[in-house]
């Protein structure tokens, strides 16, 4: 696992703002997640109840959303948009991180967590960079 900011929106990229979140990367983690706080305005595709048990903490979602996201620490500022099971919380407070980022998201976007170079890779050798594990 590793732990990151990205920044976060859930409008248009060309006019909405981002806001900066913590994020986890958890290759354990079959879905990505994040708190309801951040797309709140996001149209939710409801869906039934699902409890997520993660290092993060425990997740209960009730649906999905398209999500655009960058991952800034990486060398490239590339756009990413996926789909996100939300979070019901709206308390950061409460959780750990305000996203998870999980193996689906990891799969789709070629990111690998190598315990072995303690670090991050996204792409295929590192194309879109590395960032070091943090514990």
């Amino acid at each position: 696992m590793a732990s990151s900011a990205a920044l976060i929106n859930c409008g248009n990229i060309g006019k909405a703002k981002f806001e900066r979140v913590h994020v986890l990367f958890d290759s354990g983690s079959t879905k990505s997640i994040i708190l309801k706080h951040f797309v709140r305005k996001c149209r939710t595709k409801k869906d039934d109840k699902t409890k997520f048990n993660t290092r993060g903490g425990v997740h209960t979602t009730h649906g999905s959303c398209a999500t655009q996201f960058s991952l800034p620490e990486f060398q490239n500022r590339k756009g990413i948009e996926h789909e996100l099971m939300v979070d019901s919380t709206t308390d950061r407070s409460t959780t750990r991180c305000d996203m998870i980022i999980g193996a689906d998201t990891m799969k789709k976007l070629g990111m690998n967590v190598m315990h072995s170079e303690s670090a991050a890779d996204w792409g295929k050798n590192g194309l879109y960079g590395s960032i070091p594990l943090k514990t």
